[in-house]
Formats: structure tokens, sequence, C-alpha cells
């Protein structure tokens, strides 16, 4: 029962991982497994190493917490799967009920970790204000240019990742920034679905810089916790009300650039290969990029928020932290 919970728990994860805009980091923390995953891959260190060389496979197993990680890390191929085949064209459909959904999951995460700082003070309070103002910026800067350099696709996939630990902080989003994330979601779709080796390439230059980047990074962030717990969490925190204006469910587009890199202001693409660079937040009854729907929307937000009210209030149910 554990394993498929656990394994429920990846599939979040990596459903969320594809959607620009939501953390996998987020969902780890609210379905309780956020510090038990940082610590499984803070233990993939010269000793697990060493056993390994030694093929001396249950003290490797038992330093990762294998029955906690393999079935998390099954489930997260399996939402990554999903997320790139089903959930990305669903939000293609229906964008405003797939975001309200996780705005009001993402609004209730932030009071979920608020109410798990230990001690409120002035630094509380500074972290915080400081981590919404850094999610608000990082989330209003234009899109770069991306590259198919494998060079390039690893360093993506380095800081990508680095994301991925970060409630608040979306890897899919920072690969938008870096122009990364269109090439690395076709490579992926073309992968699975017709096998292109050229796409395998792009895919494995990005797994090794998100390996190289989730196994550095993940020890910095379980120093941070272990060390200054509050003011982490309240920065994680403000990460999160700070990246709440990107998952609004109404956004009108406001500019694109053509392939020749000309800048066009406009609500709607009038081509295809136009690329979006800036959204601006509106009510349903100014969205004017479709069907707002408004109220499913609005009950896809509720949802969202009830979702977290149930993972923390019914940790018997869901299994939590285990």
């Amino acid at each position: 029962m554990k394993s498929f919970l656990h394994f429920l728990k990846g599939m979040a994860i990596g459903v969320a991982e594809v959607i620009p805009g939501v953390s996998g980091g987020t969902i780890a923390f609210i379905t309780g497994i956020y510090e038990q995953l940082i610590h499984s891959i803070k233990s993939v260190d010269m000793g697990f190493v060493k056993s390994l060389m030694r093929l001396d496979f249950k003290s490797c197993w038992e330093r990762v917490n294998g029955p906690f990680l393999l079935p998390l890390l099954l489930g997260m191929l399996g939402g990554l799967i999903a997320g790139i085949l089903i959930i990305s064209r669903f939000l293609e459909t229906h964008p405003p009920v797939v975001w309200g959904f996780f705005f009001g999951l993402i609004l209730a995460s932030a009071w979920y970790i608020m109410r798990r700082i230990e001690k409120a003070d002035w630094k509380v309070f500074v972290f915080l204000l400081s981590g919404a103002v850094i999610a608000y910026y990082i989330t209003q800067l234009m899109p770069a240019e991306g590259s198919d350099s494998l060079l390039f696709v690893a360093l993506s996939g380095g800081i990508a990742i680095c994301a991925l630990i970060l409630p608040g902080i979306s890897g899919s989003f920072i690969l938008l920034l870096l122009g990364m994330y269109t090439l690395i979601l076709s490579a992926a779709r073309s992968f699975i679905e017709v096998r292109d080796m050229d796409s395998m390439l792009i895919l494995i230059a990005f797994s090794i810089g998100a390996l190289i980047g989730l196994l550095s990074f993940a020890r910095l962030v379980n120093w941070l916790i272990k060390n200054y717990r509050s003011t982490v969490f309240a920065l994680l925190c403000g990460f999160m009300v700070g990246s709440l204006s990107k998952i609004w469910p109404w956004r009108d587009g406001a500019l694109y650039m053509d392939p020749s890199g000309t800048l066009h202001k406009a609500t709607i693409p009038l081509s295809s290969d136009w690329r979006l660079l800036l959204e601006v937040n509106k009510w349903p009854s100014e969205y004017s990029m479709g069907d707002p729907l408004t109220t499913a929307a609005i009950v896809a937000m509720v949802v969202g928020f009830v979702v977290v009210l149930a993972f923390d209030y019914l940790p018997g149910i869901l299994g939590k932290g285990n």
C-alpha cells in the first residue's frame, strides 16, 4: 500500500513538472515526502558509489531508501509521460480549468507551509517577502532564445532540476525562460511516439545535466533545512506566493516574436510560429484567448485547494511522510 501511494505521489510530481508555473517540489511538499526525498537524493554519495562498484546492491538499496525512492521515481516517469502526452494537450484546449486547479493548489500550499514554520520572527517575514519578490521577478522575465547544442541542453537540465527541488519555482518555467521548453518537450514527444534518435540524444544530454544538478543541489537544500528550517520554509512559501501571478487562470498574450526576431504587440499570434514572450493577467470577462470557462475554472480552483486540505487533515489515509 505504501509503495502504491509513493507511486501516485511520484506521478503527481511528474505531471507537475511538465506544466510551466507548477513546481514538482510543491507537490512533494504537500504530499509530505519533501524532506525524505531530499535525504534519499543526498544519500547518492561516494559511499553509494563504492557500494555500487563492489556490487553490494543491498547496501545501495538501503542507503537511498529504495522501498520509498523506486516507486516514487517510477511514478514520476509515468507522470512525465502522461503530462507530455495528455495533460499538455488538455492545457492547450482548456487552459483556464487546468490553471485554475493549480492556482488553488499552490495557494493552499503556501498556507500549508506557513503552518509548519515553528518560529515566526522578523527573519521569517524578511525571507517570506524576499521569496515572493524573487519568484514574481522571475515570472516577469522574457524568455531567452534557446539552443540545440547538447552542452547547453545539459546545462538547462542542471538548472531546471534545481527548480524541481525548490517548491514554488517551476522547472518547466525555467526551461521556458531559457528558451528550451519547446525543444525538450518536442524531443520527449518525438522519442515516445516515433523513437527518433536525434531526440534521444537531446534527452540523454538533458538527463545527464539534470542528474548532476540534482545530486549537487540536494545536499545544499538538505543542509539549509537542517540548520535554518523556519527561514527556509518562509523563503519557499514566498516562492509560492510570488509564482501565483504566472498561473492565474485567465491570461492574454501581450507580446510575441516572429522567426525573424521582430516583436509584435498582440493578444493572439497571427502565425503558429510566433513565440509568446509576455502575458497579461485578466478578469474572466476580459479574457480574449477563448472561452473563459469561468465556472469550471473556479470549481477547479476550489478542488485544488481542497486537495491540499485533504493531504493536511487525512495523513493516515494518504500515508503522509511514509
